[in-house]
């Protein structure tokens, strides 16, 4: 359908227009529907109520009837989960997102940069409050922390790349007595969700033909890819299947992705459930509590607001909550679930006196190794003008880029232990087209970007943890998040990313990447005072450029009760919250341990096995 559209817009400016003169069209197109969504959205009185009228409101509440299940949130993982129980027949179900459904322009690779920006209407617009060790060099010492608000989730807005982590990061899990979480267990499931179409380096066996999610390798590589890959086998680093057994060295990103197109979630499972007759889908609806029986402590619904309405409905069998680290929390301490004294002061009675958003773990990214070629013979313009026509009729070319052109997964010292387990990922990035879509593209401009590679270094277990509050009992205020990167007293994160940074300029040094003659460009103003390139000045710059990608988890984390006490944890191995009956939460924020990678395939196989769980406790 996405080529359709290009065919028909090449057909409409004819052959007078230009490659570049066809993306903008596409671009200015974009934009139109973005600010009218955007519009839609700020004029929508559902996200901009007062708690005044929310109370006055709550007297004329229309009930949408009873479901068997509610699942709040239809991001990456609540479209697992409405998709694998309305497989049942006999179950109504009923999916609540707050987010759209994915547009034409989020199918282009490339645009991703633009759909999780700041004014992105796909995003809630959360910010950190001001932090002391990151994001110093942003306004107010905020992070912007990106999250989605789409069908789909973050799938439907972030940069497709896919992994799993490590078998490590599971049996840690299971290690907390988190029995059914353990590598063994979940190998299945990442097998099984797959239909994997990579020609990259694979380990076969761990990978599956056939499943929902479609995999593929990136369709399009620029010159540095090679120069990379080459450079890390010099320093000691292998070529990897970045989902293979071995979890140390450099690959090529796997990408959800078809035919050049993003595979969201909502893709691969909604597109084809959507039409049963027992699931009902509500998109723009923002659910503002969860009903539970004050005496039964027992989930009985939600309430929610759709266009100036409160609505209520009723679920006879579970509420899954599936709304994200952020917003899952937040609906949880809303709704009486969370710190009791921190509740009692919002006058929220508090029905399960639990330590919600006191474990937040944040995948912090240093993102200030910014590098220029001397010699630009190395990235030539010439590549655009023939592939993006090769994008339009083929799905190849730069547009199917997601400007991640190789990942690397390395250990430092400070990552204890003797397994081969990753602390610091890479992400190579050449420049994107999509950063900044109010610029028209020219064939000058697009020269110059092509010049910039960034090497983000993301923090994979940090020791630093950040928590996540409410300060007002309004359900439309956004919640305070603080991210509390570098916080840890023995200064392990900041040590982590310096042990990198020193990776990161060994690879730069080999042979196969001097000939590039690599300029560093992020020299800070504020560093200004320390030695360029001492561990004191990327100290410094490590706190200055350190920004947010929107990689929080373990705002609910799972664990079971010892000796009485249920200690951080929120909900049990079947992801059933501590004190409260027929509800789970099953999305990011139930994650114990942080893992090695993105989350994205992690939160669909909890969506998988979250609905086997249900199968299982409903079916007997």
């Amino acid at each position: 359908m996405l080529k359709l559209f290009f065919i028909l817009a090449i057909g409409q400016i004819s052959v007078r227009g230009s490659p570049f003169e066809l993306l903008e069209n596409y671009i200015e197109g974009f934009e139109k529907n973005v600010d009218h969504l955007r519009s839609y959205l700020k004029s929508g009185s559902w996200q901009q109520k007062t708690l005044q009228n929310y109370i006055q409101e709550e007297a004329h509440i229309k009930d949408i009837g009873e479901y068997d299940f509610i699942i709040v949130g239809g991001g990456t993982t609540g479209s697992v989960i409405a998709a694998r129980l309305s497989e049942i027949p006999e179950w109504k179900i009923l999916l609540l997102e707050a987010g759209e459904s994915e547009s034409v322009a989020s199918k282009v690779p490339v645009m991703h940069s633009c759909l999780k920006g700041e004014s992105s209407p796909l995003t809630w617009g959360y910010y950190s409050v001001p932090q002391n060790n990151s994001c110093l060099n942003l306004e107010d010492r905020r992070c912007f922390v990106p999250t989605a608000k789409a069908l789909g989730g973050t799938s439907a807005i972030n940069d497709m790349l896919y992994t799993r982590g490590t078998a490590r990061d599971y049996d840690l899990w299971a290690d907390n007595n988190l029995k059914g979480w353990c590598s063994i267990s979940l190998e299945p499931y990442f097998k099984n969700i797959e239909d994997a179409h990579l020609d990259t380096a694979m380990d076969i066996g761990l990978h599956h033909y056939g499943g929902p999610v479609h995999l593929e390798s990136s369709r399009y590589y620029s010159d540095i890819t090679n120069r990379f890959l080459a450079g890390a086998k010099e320093i000691g680093l292998k070529e990897i299947d970045v989902n293979g057994k071995n979890p140390l060295g450099f690959g090529c990103p796997q990408l959800m992705t078809k035919n050049g197109e993003r595979y969201s979630a909502a893709s691969a499972y909604l597109k084809s459930a959507k039409d049963r007759k027992n699931l009902e889908i509500r998109s723009l609806v923002q659910v503002t509590k969860l009903i539970i029986g004050e005496h039964t402590k027992e989930a009985q619904g939600v309430h929610f607001f759709h266009e100036g309405q409160l609505f209520t409905a009723s679920a006879s069998k579970e509420v899954i909550l599936a709304a994200g680290t952020i917003n899952s929390g937040k609906l949880l301490l809303l709704s009486g679930i969370g710190p009791h004294d921190e509740l009692k002061p919002l006058n929220i009675e508090c029905l399960s006196d639990l330590k919600v958003g006191k474990n937040l773990i944040h995948h912090v990214v240093f993102a200030g190794l910014k590098y220029v070629y001397v010699d630009a013979n190395h990235l030539k313009t010439s590549g655009y003008y023939s592939k993006e026509i090769d994008y339009l009729r083929n799905g190849r070319g730069p547009l199917t880029s997601t400007g991640v052109d190789v990942i690397g997964f390395i250990k430092t010292e400070f990552s204890k232990g003797r397994h081969l387990y990753p602390d610091v990922e890479l992400l190579v990035t050449s420049s994107q087209i999509g950063d900044n879509l109010s610029n028209k593209i020219s064939e000058e401009n697009i020269h110059d970007l092509k010049k910039q590679i960034t090497i983000n270094l993301i923090l994979l277990h940090p020791k630093s943890r950040g928590t996540l509050s409410l300060h007002t009992n309004n359900p439309f205020d956004y919640p305070l998040i603080n991210l509390n990167d570098f916080s840890d007293k023995e200064d392990y994160d900041i040590k982590t990313l310096l042990s990198a940074i020193r990776t990161t300029q060994k690879l730069l040094q080999s042979q196969h990447l001097q000939p590039l003659g690599l300029s560093y460009q992020g020299i800070i103003p504020r560093c200004s005072e320390y030695d360029v390139y001492s561990d004191d000045y990327w100290t410094c710059a490590i706190k200055q450029l350190s920004i947010s990608i929107g990689e929080v988890t373990s705002s609910a984390p799972m664990g079971e009760e010892k000796e009485g006490s249920f200690g951080s944890s929120v909900v049990d191995l079947k992801l059933r919250v501590h004190g409260i009956d027929k509800l789970r939460v099953a999305d990011d924020s139930v994650i114990p341990v942080s893992i090695s990678g993105h989350l994205a395939a992690i939160k669909m196989v909890i969506g998988e096995k979250c609905a086997d769980l249900i199968k299982e406790e409903w079916t007997k």
